[in-house]
């Protein structure tokens, strides 16, 4: 499955990853997160970074909670939009708008290895439980504690992977509380976790990428789902995404043998 993907990767050594900012207790952490893949996709197409506006995503794109649905708006404001002002330009109307996307997508819950595969092309945002008192207090290492599905209420971006010397695997996660929090700023989580407590999930559970047509993605555009408003059997859809009439977009409601090409 990691065939042709390379052992390691970390975007910041590339340039496609910008300094580390502070949310300030402001619930934006989707947004800063949405950014940062925004922000590496367009240093790929263009070969110039740019540093993005999350203030400009912010107030097109209001979400209050660091949930999942604030990462999908966000990326649909930024369609909508065609792209992001500048962190320098904006709040100034008629500014040259950057880092544009076509599409955005999430892949199979729990599968590190389809992670892997869409952190090799690109950072990628996951969701975490960030009340535990160890991800508060947490200053440097690998961060192995259990992840609880039912208590995800924050959102980073994945930057990279990579392993110790001793060989254990680990993600690269961008978060928005400050240089002063963790690792620089960064943190690194225990990757390819074989088993998992009741109730636990992966860093994979809940991880959303953006698409612009001119770079290749991870994976092959989906098929249109099959089902349809009324007929989905995911609990946890929210009304907008089931349109009279149109396939649901959640991923659950995605059959596996049909979300590649």
């Amino acid at each position: 499955m990691d065939q042709g993907l390379p052992d390691t990767v970390d975007w910041r050594d590339t340039g496609a990853v910008g300094p580390v900012q502070d949310q300030d207790g402001t619930n934006t952490c989707w947004a800063f997160a949405s950014v940062v893949c925004v922000e590496a996709m367009n240093f790929q197409a263009t070969g110039v970074f740019t540093k993005l506006s999350e203030q400009q995503l912010i107030d097109g794109a209001v979400d209050t909670k660091c949930l999942k649905g604030g990462v999908t708006k966000a990326f649909d404001f930024i369609i909508k939009n065609r792209g992001l002002a500048s962190q320098k330009d904006y709040p100034w109307t008629g500014v040259l708008v950057y880092g544009a996307i076509d599409d955005h997508a999430c892949i199979h819950r729990n599968r590190e290895f389809e992670l892997k595969r869409a952190v090799a092309k690109h950072p990628v945002t996951v969701l975490i439980d960030s009340l535990n008192p160890s991800f508060l207090k947490y200053e440097r290492g690998i961060y192995r504690q259990p992840i609880r599905g039912d208590l995800l209420n924050h959102v980073m971006a994945v930057v990279g992977y990579g392993a110790t010397k001793h060989g254990e695997e680990y993600w690269i996660c961008k978060n928005s509380w400050g240089s002063n929090w963790g690792e620089g700023g960064y943190i690194r989580i225990k990757r390819n976790i074989k088993e998992v407590q009741e109730k636990c999930v992966n860093l994979a559970y809940e991880a959303n990428y953006a698409i612009r047509d001119d770079i290749a993605p991870p994976f092959k555009r989906p098929f249109q789902p099959l089902i349809t408003y009324g007929q989905c059997r995911c609990i946890i859809c929210r009304p907008e995404l089931h349109e009279k009439n149109k396939p649901c977009k959640c991923s659950l409601c995605r059959p596996p043998d049909l979300y590649y090409r």
